[in-house]
């Protein structure tokens, strides 16, 4: 297990370009990994239903919700965080359809 701190503010990425590792004798683990994510953001933010936590899959519920909410602010259905529900929003539902993961 590897537990690693970091200070971010929400929306900020952290980023691993091929990183070093080390076992507890300070000999080089060789491994090849880089990866990235969004401080705060889900994994599948367009699983937003239902509302008492995300189902694994986006699908015609996460679909009308937005519709329904289309133009409004402060909610669920705004899922690239830009204050507003819009064809944006509308892209990443698309894009995310069927199984996260």
């Amino acid at each position: 297990m590897i537990a690693v701190e970091f200070q971010a503010e929400f929306g900020d990425e952290i980023a691993f370009e091929n990183p070093i590792f080390a076992n507890e004798n300070i000999e080089q683990i060789d491994l090849d990994f880089s990866d990235s994510f969004l401080v705060g953001y889900p994994m599948c933010p367009a699983d937003v239903y239902p509302s008492s936590g995300p189902d694994g899959t986006v699908n015609i519920n996460e679909l009308l919700g937005m519709l329904k909410d289309w133009g409004t602010v402060n909610s669920v259905h705004d899922v690239n965080y830009d204050s507003s529900v819009d064809v944006y929003d509308l892209l990443i539902i698309i894009d995310s359809w069927g199984d996260c993961g």
